[in-house]
């Protein structure tokens, strides 16, 4: 069971972090007791009768040792952080798996009300189907799975491609595991620089990339050599080595503008190629049994490296150049070795070389991003079912519930598409479920096309192209009021109608901005459009003469409702749904009991 195993994962991170933290403290008392002995050590061995060689010695085994427990202190300090990170994202998981989903990423910024169905099915937004969803840390891999919750699959095919990658990946809770911090490092590094300028070239040119220069940057750092050695063996005067380092720092000096606006550019990238060579390197070394999986894999093999090798050497390059801080260091591998310019000169030759894959693998992440955020999904449900893709235009589904609505009050419906009937109208008393329903079926129909589980016992359905008209806003800023804002919608859906017959259409209670008279004709007029059509729809209404269509249209219409009940005086909703028509209303009698009306 998820919980038991998050849970168990907490445990255990709680246990790594004690273990590294007292190793933490044991490396700072071994610095101090290296440090107090090798001052020690030097004094008593430059006091003694013996060669002050000893204790130069001293000194400097005592700064290797220094340095050596340094490196040990940063290598415990990241396991430390990443440990902190696993711990804080199984905590997050707890919480999801109680529903609240606050700790994750709203996708705020993807709501758009003009599309087809997302800002109707709050597939954005605080409490939406995203927050739910969304596992990626990437900037990337957020829009990846916005962008995939947006434009789900209209392709069988696709469909269960993903279905497989996903079904594979939720097996692997622990890959879930380290992929997910992997990425939140990823994500802390993206933060620091400029990751929409990393595969542009504005800044680094191509000075330095010409045979010319490869010679010339091979043939003077030889010659500083020689020159070094004829002078250690007093075969030439030391002013020609100073002459020499002259000219070299003047090469410099030349090209010291571009140099210093390379470095500026790419200073402090090194952790961020780094640590997404690592996660790169992490997905390279799985071995995958679904054909999507694996594609994504292939791209990142090159005919010379793997991408992550290619990065990691990046990475090192970056930090070369970023050693030019160190004022001792520059001068001395500057005036002898050019060190600037063969650094910039192998960045140029790099960005040229590799640049445009970039993109590619970096895209490979967000790809995986979006699996692992479906995958953690379906692990943390396992009574949720993938669905069934048809290549016939079928719609059932047992035990069809609201993913975002807790198991402990979740209320489940069977419904089955039977013979002809293509237009179903909902009628039901406020509140009776008529809105969750029409969402129920909205939700579950954007996650078997986008490739998960969906919140039902068993779901058969086929893709579709889905539109909705639920949430109707005005917009002050364009002059367009409500009514006129639901006209443009219902315009919207008529003009689909014409032009494709795989359409899943929601309308809940359309044309509320007009007079019931005007409402019920209008309604009427747009339902007899949808039932000469071959697509799919659902009308939510409190027009309960609406259901009259069903005699009219017997091969095509089918009435449904859902029921309030008065028992005691006190107003009760099963939120199970029914063939017909609605009998009972309820507005009046809550208007009565609230004390608005007598």
């Amino acid at each position: 069971m998820p919980i038991e195993y998050y849970k168990s994962q907490i445990e255990q991170n709680i246990e790594s972090l004690k273990i590294l933290n007292k190793k933490q403290k044991q490396n700072y008392i071994y610095r101090s007791i290296v440090f107090i002995a090798g001052t020690i050590l030097s004094i008593l061995l430059f006091k003694a009768d013996i060669p002050n060689i000893a204790g130069y010695l001293a000194i400097f085994l005592s700064l290797i040792g220094l340095i050596l427990l340094a490196k040990k202190t940063q290598k415990i300090k990241k396991q430390i952080f990443y440990n902190e990170i696993k711990k804080t994202n199984n905590e997050k998981e707890l919480k999801a798996l109680d529903f609240d989903f606050s700790e994750f990423d709203s996708g705020q910024k993807y709501i758009n009300q003009k599309h087809n169905f997302s800002f109707d099915l709050d597939i954005f937004g605080e409490n939406s189907i995203f927050q739910m969803l969304c596992r990626a840390n990437t900037q990337s891999g957020k829009s990846n799975l916005a962008k995939l919750m947006n434009n789900p699959f209209m392709n069988k095919k696709e469909i269960m491609s993903y279905q497989k990658a996903v079904s594979e990946l939720k097996n692997q809770p622990e890959f879930l595991q380290e992929f997910k911090t992997k990425t939140k490092l990823c994500a802390i590094e993206e933060e620091k620089i400029d990751f929409k300028k990393l595969n542009t070239d504005e800044v680094i040119e191509s000075r330095f990339s010409s045979k010319l220069w490869g010679v010339l940057l091979s043939l003077l750092p030889v010659i500083s050599i020689i020159m070094l050695v004829l002078l250690s063996l007093e075969k030439i005067p030391f002013g020609y080595v100073v002459f020499f380092v002259i000219l070299m720092f003047a090469i410099i000096g030349i090209y010291l503008k571009y140099i210093n606006k390379v470095h500026n550019f790419v200073t402090k990238q090194y952790k961020f190629f780094a640590t997404y060579s690592e996660t790169i390197r992490y997905i390279e070394q799985q071995k995958f049994e679904s054909s999507h999986l694996i594609s994504l894999q292939e791209k990142l093999k090159t005919k010379q490296m793997t991408a992550s090798e290619i990065l990691n050497k990046y990475s090192k390059l970056l930090n070369a150049l970023d050693n030019r801080l160190n004022m001792l260091f520059i001068i001395i591998a500057n005036g002898l070795f050019l060190w600037d310019m063969q650094v910039v000169r192998r960045i140029e030759r790099h960005k040229k070389k590799f640049m445009n894959d970039y993109e590619k693998w970096f895209e490979v992440i967000s790809e995986m991003e979006a699996l692992v955020s479906l995958s953690v999904f379906s692990f943390n449900n396992p009574q949720y079912v993938f669905p069934e893709i048809s290549d016939n235009k079928v719609f059932e589904a047992k035990n069809l519930g609201h993913t975002l609505i807790n198991s402990n009050k979740r209320v489940a419906n069977d419904f089955v598409i039977s013979g002809s009937k293509r237009t179903f109208i909902v009628t039901g008393a406020n509140m009776a479920g008529k809105s969750t329903f029409l969402r129920t079926i909205g939700v579950n129909q954007v996650l078997a096309q986008i490739g998960s589980v969906v919140c039902a016992e068993k779901f058969q359905t086929h893709p579709f192209d889905i539109i909705t008209s639920i949430r109707i806003t005005d917009s002050l800023a364009s002059d367009e009021s409500y009514f006129y804002a639901e006209l443009l919608r219902l315009q919207k859906i008529i003009k689909m109608l014409d032009n494709q017959s795989d359409l899943l259409i929601i309308v809940d209670e359309m044309l509320r901005g007009t007079n019931s008279l005007d409402k019920h004709k209008g309604s009427k007029g747009f339902l007899k459009k949808l039932t000469v059509s071959d697509s799919i729809s659902f009308l939510a209404t409190h027009d309960v003469a609406l259901g009259e269509l069903e005699k009219e249209f017997p091969e095509n219409v089918k009435n449904y409702c859902f029921e309030a009940q008065i028992t005691n005086d006190e107003l009760f909703f099963d939120y199970k749904l029914r063939e017909g028509i609605s009998q009972n209303l309820n507005a009046s009698f809550l208007m009565k009991k609230m004390g608005i009306i007598d």
